[in-house]
């Protein structure tokens, strides 16, 4: 939803203008700007993760893309704790056995000195 509202940002702002309590400030379009901008890796992750049947191993990639994505982003707001959340979830997700057997037959996480494994 925010995604809708920030891709149609001339709209809201000309219906701001017919409707002035339906407006919305230039510091609220720069917070939906940083918010969509700062989800957006997990939105396609989770929307990949719901339309095809992905195993472990892939989640787990697509979770680390979705955090090297975020670490791009300068001067977001949302960034430094949206990254210790999610890296303190993946530290967590690491420490079952399941996740951790289903990472070890994927051979890009199993290697010679992988850091994967690593808690």
């Amino acid at each position: 939803m925010v995604r809708f509202i920030y891709k149609r940002e001339q709209f809201f702002s000309a219906l701001g203008e017919q409707y002035p309590e339906l407006a919305i400030n230039g510091e609220s379009w720069n917070t939906l700007k940083e918010y969509e901008e700062a989800f957006r890796p997990f939105y396609i992750a989770t929307k990949l993760m719901q339309t095809q049947h992905q195993p472990f191993s892939e989640f787990y990639m697509q979770w680390l893309n979705g955090i090297r994505e975020l670490s791009k982003l300068k001067n977001n707001r949302f960034v430094s704790l949206l990254s210790n959340g999610l890296m303190h979830r993946l530290k967590l997700l690491k420490e079952n056995q399941l996740f951790r057997a289903a990472l070890y037959l994927d051979p890009r996480f199993n290697f010679l000195d992988s850091k994967e494994f690593l808690i």
